[in-house]
């Protein structure tokens, strides 16, 4: 089955750095940045009809891409359930389903990254503060519930996944042994939001004993 990624997070959370990384390893990486770059667009407010025909162009080639059995990275924001739900159908016509990188980069830290853009290239697009943290304020941060999903907190990678209602694993992708990973369980079964999945994984990993990589006094 053909490969699809959401990279997913706020503007500075550091999507692109991950995106390059798949796409040094063969993925092709679609990014609305890049085309408005090559409009002449480098700062300020996009016009709305201006992103509507480069989301139809990044649409297109999307569906090309996916009928010649290309794995793609889409280097977007992501920003909303409904944006993602939106890509989702369109991978889902060619039989594909998304997975979704999420970087839980913590506010702070967007906020400096943007402050430091000087729009030298497509990948260093300047970006208002006031505008950045809004978008951070407003992010709605994916659930395991809408499909596949990785959250990657301070370089370390969680694949989360829903065992039953209110129910979750999360193995820790990038540990230093493999395999290892903790579960998490609401007393009412209701389902956790995105946040609530961050909150968890960043607890988790202030407990980790940083010369062993394990939970002092855990059996593995």
């Amino acid at each position: 089955m053909t490969r699809v990624i959401f990279m997913c997070g706020p503007s500075g959370a550091g999507k692109t750095t991950y995106a390059r990384r798949l796409e040094g390893a063969g993925m092709v990486r679609l990014s609305f940045d890049g085309h408005l770059w090559a409009r002449g667009i480098r700062s300020g407010e996009v016009p709305a009809i201006v992103r509507d025909e480069v989301r139809d162009l990044l649409r297109t080639q999307l569906a090309a891409l996916l009928g010649a059995g290309q794995a793609v990275v889409l280097d977007f924001s992501f920003w909303s359930r409904a944006m993602r739900s939106e890509w989702r159908a369109l991978a889902a016509e060619h039989g594909t389903t998304p997975e979704t990188i999420y970087l839980a980069t913590d506010r702070r830290t967007v906020l400096a990254r943007i402050e430091d853009r000087r729009g030298a290239d497509a990948d260093d697009f300047p970006v208002d503060l006031q505008t950045a943290a809004g978008y951070v304020d407003r992010f709605e941060v994916p659930t395991p519930e809408e499909g596949p999903l990785t959250i990657v907190v301070e370089g370390e990678e969680f694949a989360v996944t829903r065992r039953a209602p209110g129910v979750y694993d999360y193995h820790w992708l990038n540990h230093r042994h493999g395999g290892y990973g903790f579960s998490s369980a609401t007393s009412d079964h209701s389902p956790v939001d995105g946040l609530g999945h961050v909150d968890g994984i960043r607890d988790f990993l202030r407990a980790i004993d940083p010369e062993t990589g394990f939970i002092e006094d855990d059996d593995e």
